[in-house]
């Protein structure tokens, strides 16, 4: 289908979808998922709840260029306030519980409040993802630009699922994240998890005791 599924210009502080039962839409066979600002900035989208999928170009594009945005940890006055999208860098399934915990990076403006939604793709994007299957959503309230955090998924997901981030703050929401691949492979050289805190032990963050080693807590 030509054009996009949802597009938006010169509008603002608009939701799209929502938290509720049924609030969602499906957005799937466009040539985008979901474009913003193609002729004007836009800013205060929030985009939460949606299943988007199999679309030609990407599920939200900031500007309608098909051109993934630079992650630079600079908020700005462009569409959505260019807000930089979540970088899974980790999962590991919580010993004892059975359940599955990410690790991801954000680069926005510390001290307020962001709503970091997960998807699963059946067959993803090349590069950032879509969200075809929610996976979950946590509230968090960065101290640092960039910052690291963790989120337990409450179940187990399995190996081959393909994961990526959106995240929505007061400017609005971000495009997909790069899509992150779950393997049996060993931890990378110089990664070590320790003193975990999983299911109901709160969602707690990540400090870097290392180059390249994540210590949850």
């Amino acid at each position: 289908i030509a054009g996009s599924g949802i597009e938006m210009d010169q509008t603002g502080n608009n939701l799209i979808g929502g938290i509720g039962l049924d609030e969602g839409n499906i957005i799937s066979n466009c040539a985008t998922g979901i474009s913003l600002g193609q002729i004007t900035v836009v800013d205060s989208v929030k985009i939460l709840g949606n299943t988007i999928y199999g679309n030609a170009g990407l599920g939200i594009d900031l500007y309608g260029d098909n051109n993934v945005l630079l992650n630079d940890g600079i908020q700005n006055a462009g569409t959505n306030g260019e807000l930089d999208f979540p970088e899974i860098i980790l999962m590991f399934e919580c010993a004892g519980t059975g359940t599955t915990k990410v690790g991801f990076i954000t680069k926005v403006p510390p001290g307020v409040n962001y709503t970091v939604e997960f998807y699963s793709n059946t067959i993803p994007d090349l590069t950032n993802g879509e969200g075809e299957l929610f996976l979950g959503r946590t509230i968090i309230n960065p101290t640092n630009n960039p910052d690291t955090l963790s989120f337990d998924f409450g179940i187990l997901l399995s190996v081959g699922t393909s994961v990526t981030a959106t995240i929505t703050g007061d400017v609005g929401t971000s495009e997909f994240g790069p899509n992150f691949l779950i393997t049996s492979a060993p931890l990378p050289p110089g990664f070590s998890i320790s003193n975990e805190t999983c299911l109901n032990a709160g969602d707690g963050n990540i400090n870097v005791v290392a180059a390249g080693a994540y210590h949850f807590y």
